[in-house]
């Protein structure tokens, strides 16, 4: 399992990714994110085509959290 985790301190907000197969050995990215100091947030299961699409997504995924402030964990 691949796992990143990005906070915003500025607005009090995570946003985590968690990449690996499940029990059918398909390649899913689950988005979870959510207040640092409130209940609440979400999920999204993905999937993913390949191990390779996974990593593009999470690669993606990652230059957006930058872009809006957050930092990685």
């Amino acid at each position: 399992m691949i796992q990143y985790r990005w906070e915003n301190t500025r607005n009090q907000r995570y946003y985590r990714i968690l990449f690996a197969q499940d029990l059918f050995g398909e390649w899913v990215i689950t988005k979870i994110w959510g207040g640092l100091k409130k209940a609440g947030g979400g999920m999204k299961n993905i999937p993913c085509a390949s191990y390779d699409d996974g990593i593009k997504l999470i690669a993606k995924v990652s230059e957006a959290r930058l872009k809006r402030g957050y930092r990685r964990i």
